[in-house]
């Protein structure tokens, strides 16, 4: 929550040098978020075919919150359930409690 502003100019600058790279893409979709635009959070992830099986869900926590924002909510509780929530930091946990079935 800190330096939002900054760390969406340096996400934003890492996606265009690296576009394939979800790490980047990530952060800038949750500065995008932070940043309380949530169309631009989901938009960081078009186009692209990502493999959500197989990624890290702390990545995969930041794009549930991404379509919970745009009103995507059965597909953020699919994304939020399938989080190994014993790996997620207290912010990411954050992000995404809303859209989690108990």
């Amino acid at each position: 929550g800190r330096d939002v502003d900054e760390s969406f100019l340096v996400a934003k600058e890492l996606v265009a040098r690296s576009p394939k790279s979800l790490p980047h893409r990530t952060t800038l979709a949750l500065a995008a978020l932070r940043k309380d635009d949530a169309a631009g959070a989901i938009s960081v992830y078009r186009g692209l075919q990502i493999p959500w099986e197989r990624v890290d869900s702390r990545y995969r926590a930041v794009y549930a919150a991404a379509l919970g924002a745009n009103g995507k909510t059965e597909e953020a509780r699919t994304a939020a359930a399938s989080l190994h929530w014993d790996e997620l930091r207290p912010e990411e946990r954050e992000l995404v409690k809303q859209w989690r079935t108990p």
